[in-house]
Order: structure tokens, then C-alpha cells, then sequence
């Protein structure tokens, strides 16, 4: 049994540990694997790396989706990296090489913890973004893994959909989709819904044809 930041767990406990950000991806990513029951899960979320509000969702999301929530702090990384952050259309910023750096802290996670299995909820979208976020890139990661002498998987379902096929699984499985947070511009406790991250998840919802019962300041 190991604990920090308030929570305990048991080594060898859980198969497969969630990468829960706090956004819809991930936030869908959760609900299809709890839909599975494969294995036992864990939600892990990565501090610092989002905003305080992802960062309450993804709490919350996972308290009702009633499994493991283990936070881990960033926040004192990714203050180092000032100088290595890029500002992003909408209000944002992305650490360099923030991406690869998450890569390597879950699967360390995962190996301290005898976890198998690692899952994200990347998409298509996000690779054509980002190189970080392509399959090609995430092979070079399971390469070196196995230089490691690791067995952990990288598990990538929503790799080859888009945000809209994404947000249409949720939809069938009545995952609460609007306990999610993609703001970069908040006002109080709800999202702006004219940023960038705003327009992309309603754009991805009109085109999914799904209904978007997130509570936006400007509908």
C-alpha cells in the first residue's frame, strides 16, 4: 500500500490506470472503459497541466463514475518551463514537449504500481495538432518501453475517430458529457463558449448531433 496527495493504493490492484484530464475525451474514455469492466480502473489526473476548473471536473467525474482518483501535482514542472511554453489561439498555452513528458510520468506510474495498461483519450484531431499525438510518435514510446524491460500497454481507442465520433459514444452510453471542461477563458463556474477549446467541443457536439447540456456565459 502506497499514498500521496490524500489517497492510497495497492500495488498490482488495478489494470488499467485512465488519464483523466477533465475534458469530454477523456471524460468519454472513462465511461466506455467502466462500460467494459475488463479490468479494475483508476483515474489518474495530472495537476498543473490543466486549469483549476478541469482539474474539480475531473474529481467529480470520477467520483461518479465511482472508481480509484489518484492526482498527481505538475504544477512546480510546468512552472519551470516558462520559457518553454508556446501561447495557443484562444487563450491557452502547451508546455514543449508537454505531451511526451505525460507519456513518461503515467507509464512510470503505471510500473511503480504494477498497473498493465495506460489508456488516453487522444483522437484523430489531436494528431494532425500535435505530432506528440500521433500514432507514430506513440510508437516510438512503446519502443522504448520494451528497452525498458516493460510490459505496459498504451490502450489509444478513440486514435483513428474524431471528436464527434467520440462525443456520439458518449451519447450511447449516457455519459454525462457536460460534468466536462474544455474552457480556457472561465467566467466563475462556467464555461465562455467562445474560446478556442469552447468552439471545437460545440462544433464536435452540432456535428455529432447530439444534444450539448454544457452551460455555456454565451450560448
Amino acid at each position: 500500500m502506497r499514498s500521496g496527495q490524500g489517497h492510497t493504493i495497492s500495488d498490482g490492484r488495478f489494470g488499467v490506470a485512465v488519464f483523466l484530464s477533465g475534458g469530454v475525451d477523456s471524460t468519454v474514455l472513462l465511461g466506455k472503459m467502466c462500460a467494459e469492466k475488463s479490468s479494475e480502473l483508476i483515474a489518474v489526473h495530472f495537476a498543473g497541466f490543466s486549469s483549476p476548473e478541469e482539474s474539480a471536473a475531473a474529481r467529480a467525474i470520477a467520483h461518479q463514475a465511482r472508481v480509484a482518483y489518484w492526482s498527481i501535482d505538475m504544477s512546480s514542472l510546468l512552472l519551470s518551463w516558462r520559457s518553454a511554453r508556446v501561447a495557443q489561439e484562444g487563450g491557452g498555452e502547451r508546455a514543449i514537449f508537454g505531451a511526451a513528458t505525460m507519456y513518461s510520468a503515467a507509464l512510470a506510474f503505471a510500473m511503480a504500481h504494477r498497473i498493465n495498461s495506460v489508456a488516453f483519450g487522444l483522437h484523430r484531431e489531436d494528431a494532425q495538432e500535435h505530432v506528440e499525438q500521433s500514432p507514430s510518435f506513440l510508437n516510438y514510446i512503446r519502443q522504448g518501453i520494451k528497452l525498458v524491460g516493460s510490459e505496459v500497454r498504451i490502450l489509444v481507442p478513440f486514435q483513428d475517430m474524431s471528436k464527434c465520433d467520440i462525443i456520439r459514444i458518449g451519447n450511447a452510453l449516457s455519459v454525462d458529457m457536460s460534468r466536462s471542461w474544455s474552457c480556457l477563458r472561465p467566467s466563475g463556474s462556467m464555461q465562455c463558449g467562445t474560446c478556442e477549446a469552447c468552439l471545437s467541443r460545440r462544433n464536435a457536439f452540432r456535428q455529432a448531433a447530439v444534444v450539448d447540456a454544457t452551460k455555456y456565459e454565451r450560448q
